[in-house]
């Protein structure tokens, strides 16, 4: 419970200085302690230690300071790093400075395995300079959040080509530098809560960029909106505003050659576009349904017909067949018994006399007088025969003046 405030509100007393070295002391035992280089870690976060309380001496010693894999003075009043944490620690990885009240740092840097720097929540005015990143040839994160910042310069950019990860948010920058795209590995850019208003193309192009966080600035170009969906929508609208720069320079040259002009053309150019663009998103919202479903015939356009799978063959095969007999049997059920109709006409009788007729069931034994199937064999002659006169004469006339019975269907 080191922190002055935290000690305060559970009533206790001030710690003391003497409190504060002997717990240091106890941290750097311990740490000597440790066996393994890569577990050397101290930390004295939190402390309210001075500049002049630290024990420099004994953390560069060859027996601390040889194998020391990080340090950690978070929280304290240094007020500057100490020159020799920046020039004997060759093997440390990680350092933590942060919330020292630091307005500089050292010039000249030898940490060549250093791997992690931060300087958040500090007073420093000035991006880290050139002497300072030669130093560094291994950093792949800076963490330099809540400075006063104003601008990142492009000589210093060089000289971190390894670096993954930037935290410049809550500063005073006023743009991104162009530079920043020959940081090939970068993935990792913040820069929010500053004074950025345009957001350069070149910078949301970049093969490497996972991550590029602008919000809460002044933005003009891409709007805020767009940045706010994240780093794709930013290279979509620059991507979208290239295609429009491009027509508009066709649509003037179409336009100089014409004679004519070249607002009508572009004002045609970009209706043009816009119908298409709408066209193709009607056409994408159709989805048609999965091909699971289609090959089941459950859901499919009442314009398609289903198209069974071969799983399934057999068994429509099957029921076409049970349907056709069914269909057949129905037909049969319901159609009509045939009935005869007998006529005669004697001898005696004139052409003009009309026969006499009998309409009897076909069940019954026929009669003396010989019979004709007068069952057509086309539906014309099927018309031709009915039970009207006409058509008793028209069957006499073709039995030659006899009788005849003639077998119809019944209505």
């Amino acid at each position: 419970m080191s922190d002055p405030s935290i000690r305060r509100m559970f009533g206790l007393e001030p710690d003391s200085s003497s409190e504060r070295l002997r717990r240091m002391e106890l941290i750097l035992d311990q740490c000597e302690t440790v066996r393994f280089p890569f577990k050397k870690r101290l930390v004295l976060a939190n402390m309210n230690l001075a500049q002049d309380e630290i024990p420099v001496d004994q953390i560069c010693s060859d027996r601390l300071g040889a194998a020391l894999h990080k340090l950690s003075l978070a929280g304290n009043r240094l007020n500057a790093i100490p020159r020799e944490f920046v020039a004997n620690l060759k093997a440390l990885r990680v350092l933590d400075v942060s919330q020292c009240d630091l307005t500089s740092v050292p010039d000249d840097w030898n940490l060549p395995c250093l791997k992690k720097l931060n300087l958040s929540h500090n007073k420093i005015e000035t991006f880290l300079s050139e002497t300072v990143l030669r130093g560094l040839p291994q950093l792949e994160r800076l963490d330099m959040y809540s400075n006063r910042l104003v601008e990142i310069s492009a000589s210093s950019l060089d000289m971190i080509a390894r670096v993954e990860h930037i935290d410049v948010g809550y500063n005073h920058l006023t743009e991104i530098p162009g530079a920043i795209t020959r940081l090939k590995f970068l993935k990792t850019f913040n820069c929010t809560n500053n004074l950025i208003e345009i957001v350069p193309a070149e910078v949301c192009e970049m093969e490497s960029m996972r991550v590029l966080d602008v919000s809460s600035n002044p933005l003009i170009q891409p709007p805020l909106e767009t940045c706010e969906r994240g780093l794709h929508s930013m290279r979509r609208y620059y991507h979208c505003l290239r295609l429009e720069e491009s027509a508009d320079v066709e649509a003037s040259a179409a336009a100089s050659q014409k004679g004519g002009s070249s607002f009508s053309i572009v004002k045609k150019i970009r209706n043009d576009k816009c119908r298409a663009k709408m066209r193709k998103r009607k056409e994408s919202s159709k989805k048609p349904f999965p091909s699971s479903l289609m090959t089941t015939g459950i859901f499919r356009a009442t314009s398609e017909p289903a198209q069974p799978t071969q799983q399934y063959s057999s068994m429509e095969s099957s029921a076409e067949h049970s349907q056709s007999t069914k269909s057949r049997s129905l037909a049969q059920d319901l159609t009509p018994p045939m009935r005869s109709v007998s006529f005669s006409l004697s001898k005696r009788d004139t052409g003009s006399a009309k026969p006499a007729r009998n309409i009897s069931d076909s069940t019954n034994d026929t009669r003396e007088s010989s019979h004709f199937d007068a069952t057509p064999e086309s539906p014309c002659e099927q018309n031709s025969f009915s039970d009207s006169d006409n058509d008793a004469e028209l069957a006499d006339s073709r039995l030659g003046g006899g009788g005849g019975t003639c077998l119809i269907k019944s209505r």
